[in-house]
């Protein structure tokens, strides 16, 4: 039968690495990921946000371009608890209507050199609705917290602090599939980047056209 609600699936191919000092595998989008990259989009950087206040990363981006795209977060490291947040597939008007991607972050005790924190995703608007939410492990080596989102239409991908938590995530399409950004409590925003990315399928003539991968760095 047709499988109607296909989150946690596995929609793109990964590198698995293992990190010994927080002892987990790294699940990693592949290097070849980033030749379908296109257009790079404009984004603020070193964006101080205010408590509770919501940024557009996508005001001047063409309309539409957040449909398919890559967009990657970085805040700075907090020094108190915040829920640093990134919108996608949302309106310009209310961010609450798309899909909310969130690292709920808590500051650890002295003598934790590896903690826990949530990452999440929520979505409470339209036929499509959910509340998930996985442990991601810190190191008090971290100098920032990141959110990746692969954006393909209605479908996406996420990869909180490089991969150490990932979510594939339902994200129906709206009509300007705007990207913003927020914060409970004050917060840095280091870096933003976004692209958007091109089509996955190529003819066979193409790819007999195509360079060695090692040709191409």
């Amino acid at each position: 039968g047709i499988i109607k609600n296909l989150d946690g699936v596995q929609t793109m191919p990964r590198v698995l690495s293992w990190d010994p000092k927080l002892r987990q595998i790294i699940s990693s989008p592949i290097e070849e990921q980033d030749y379908l990259r296109e257009k790079v989009l404009p984004t603020d950087t070193n964006i101080r946000l205010m408590n509770n206040e919501t940024v557009s990363l996508s005001k001047s981006w063409p309309r539409g371009a957040g449909i398919q795209c890559e967009v990657e977060v970085k805040f700075a490291l907090p020094s108190r608890a915040a829920l640093l947040q990134l919108y996608i597939m949302a309106s310009e008007n209310d961010p609450s209507a798309g899909t909310l991607l969130y690292i709920h972050y808590k500051p650890p005790t002295a003598n934790e050199d590896i903690f826990e924190v949530y990452a999440g995703a929520y979505r409470s608007k339209g036929d499509t609705t959910y509340d998930y939410k996985a442990k991601l492990k810190l190191s008090k080596e971290d100098q920032y917290l990141s959110i990746r989102a692969y954006v393909d239409r209605s479908m996406s991908e996420v990869y909180f602090q490089g991969g150490r938590t990932v979510m594939t995530l339902s994200t129906p399409r709206t009509l300007e599939a705007s990207v913003a950004v927020a914060a409970d409590t004050g917060a840095v925003l280091e870096s933003a980047q976004a692209w958007t990315v091109g089509n996955i399928w190529i003819t066979k003539e193409q790819v007999l056209q195509q360079k060695p991968l090692s040709a191409c760095k």
